[in-house]
């Protein structure tokens, strides 16, 4: 007797936990936001730092969730986050938004000798993936100086 008591409660703990769990895990399945890149790429050079990435990709059969305006499951656009400190790109504006089909990025806003670190997002009709592998520490170089000047003639008087 005493075990049926304990059992029926465990039951209806059990339906009201596990089912609404399993509803929020079949919508996600089906509502996958776009996944971050895991291979964000970046080279320093001269008055630039170059980003590159693969772009996401949406697992077949996702959906659109409900109400949303979207026609298509494909990433939209991409985010580059940029700090000057190691994991200090999250919660930071993104320093450009670009069209889903651009893959790379040259942030010329950089001055030498100053070292960033970088983060790429990608957002679908589910949402803002999570950050990507972190890039960095970059340092702009300084610009090299110029050659010194050639065809130097004099004449004497």
């Amino acid at each position: 007797m005493k075990i049926r008591k304990l059992l029926f409660p465990a039951l209806i703990l059990l339906a009201v936990v596990a089912i609404p769990q399993q509803a929020n895990a079949n919508w996600f399945h089906k509502h996958k936001k776009a996944k971050a890149s895991d291979q964000l790429k970046a080279a320093a050079a001269p008055h630039s730092n170059n980003l590159s990435w693969v772009q996401s990709v949406i697992p077949a059969g996702a959906t659109c969730p409900a109400g949303s305006t979207a026609t298509s499951t494909a990433v939209t656009s991409n985010s580059v986050y940029r700090s000057t400190t190691s994991g200090g790109e999250a919660g930071t504006t993104p320093i450009s938004v670009s069209a889903a089909a651009e893959t790379t990025y040259s942030d010329t806003t950089v001055a030498p000798g100053n070292v960033f670190y970088y983060t790429v997002t990608a957002t679908n009709c589910g949402g803002t993936s999570p950050m990507s592998n972190e890039v960095g520490p970059l340092t702009t170089p300084n610009p090299l100086p110029p050659n010194a000047p050639t065809g130097l003639t004099g004449t004497a008087q």
